[in-house]
């Protein structure tokens, strides 16, 4: 079996358009394209991973600290107890496993 991988939706949609295959993409790389069936998947333990990049040490306004809560209180009621803050030391040990 042969795989590829590649982060550009574009070119997973043209290499599924030319019959090179299947992929599964997030709804937001879901868009009108000639040869391509997109099928909503039912799987309530289907999860994406994302984060908050901020400068260190740098100041936060209240509008900053707003948005944060807000994502961690939405993320929070997808998938309770899975919201965590990241350091950098967890993120390169997560990066080496």
């Amino acid at each position: 079996m042969w795989c590829s991988e590649s982060g550009q939706f574009s070119t997973l949609l043209a290499m599924v358009a030319a019959g090179a295959g299947v992929s599964m993409v997030p709804e937001m790389a879901v868009e009108p394209r000639a040869g391509c069936r997109f099928i909503e998947l039912a799987d309530e333990g289907a999860h994406r991973r994302v984060g908050i990049v901020r400068l260190k040490n740098h100041f936060r306004s209240r509008a900053h600290k707003a948005y944060v809560k807000h994502l961690k209180d939405v993320s929070a009621q997808f998938s309770p107890g899975r919201t965590q803050s990241l350091t950098r030391e967890n993120v390169t040990s997560a990066k080496s496993a």
